[in-house]
């Protein structure tokens, strides 16, 4: 009887270990759970660059994007171009730490792809709150822009796709 007992602890125990080690090593906040949203690009300085500003905040998860915009140079001779990202956002809950993933889609005014980037991660977020956020800029430089890197598709690019994760 004893021996049994102590083969059922045992057994126990092996099966709270096993679902221990097999959990993910860090905490987040939630499952990828792809957001997303589509707003206008402007082109700026005569069209050296498009941008798109994010009106409002954009939560996935328990991440929060308050304040953020997103540019693309016009592509050089050689079809390459700048990317860059400014963020500010937060998080409401997390064991370790969250972190956004971002992907861009730059398109036409039909809703053609032009131009895709991400996904691009953001700082970890190891406090929660709005006074505990990050911010930053992303840049990604040197970025081929694509085999239809001319001045008339990047000048087509009339919306860009915001998809986030968390």
């Amino acid at each position: 009887m004893r021996k049994r007992l102590f083969h059922l602890i045992v057994a126990a125990l092996v099966a709270v270990l096993a679902g221990t080690l097999a959990g993910p090593a860090g905490a987040y906040a939630s499952a990828p759970n792809p957001g997303f949203r589509l707003y206008p690009a402007v082109m700026h300085a005569g069209n050296a660059f498009v941008q798109s500003t994010l009106p409002v905040s954009f939560q996935v998860g328990d991440c929060i994007l308050t304040n953020s915009y997103v540019s693309l140079d016009r592509p050089d001779n050689r079809g390459r171009t700048k990317l860059e990202w400014f963020y500010s956002m937060y998080t409401l809950h997390t064991n370790n730490f969250d972190q956004w993933h971002a992907t861009f889609r730059f398109r036409d005014a039909v809703g053609n792809l032009i131009f895709e980037y991400g996904p691009v991660d953001s700082a970890e977020m190891h406090h929660t709150g709005p006074d505990n956020g990050v911010q930053d800029v992303v840049d990604k430089t040197n970025l081929f822009f694509g085999v239809r890197s001319n001045f008339r598709t990047f000048d087509e690019i009339a919306s860009i796709e915001w998809q986030g994760e968390c």
